[in-house]
């Protein structure tokens, strides 16, 4: 089994298109030599306080792409909760933030 990690997009250096790209290679090299891709991790940034465009459009790729009899094998996660604020209000918003992801459909809600 392996793990590949991708380029984020909204990277500084690369254009979506260009992290598009590089994944569709990659899978498609994996593919050639008969790995299967057998799921996948999605992290987004519980700092956000807005879903950015290119991480709406990234989670309707993974709907299109993978169809919902995949969504079992998405695991949906969020990162840098050490960086948010300690005092109980900042911690409440994050999880509130956490729990709107998984409910509103334009985002998670459908792959939930």
């Amino acid at each position: 089994m392996s793990l590949i990690d991708t380029p984020g997009f909204n990277d500084t250096n690369l254009s979506d298109s260009e992290i598009l790209r590089n994944i569709a290679f990659i899978l498609t090299r994996m593919y050639q030599r008969g790995i299967r891709l057998s799921g996948i991790i999605y992290l987004h940034c519980i700092k956000d306080v807005r879903i950015s465009g290119s991480s709406k459009r990234m989670i309707r790729l993974i709907r299109d792409i993978c169809g919902e009899e995949a969504f079992p094998r998405l695991v949906l996660t969020t990162s840098m909760w050490p960086d948010v604020d300690t005092d109980a209000d900042s911690y409440e918003r994050a999880e509130q933030r956490e729990a709107e992801l998984a409910s509103t459909e334009d985002f998670w809600g459908a792959l939930c």
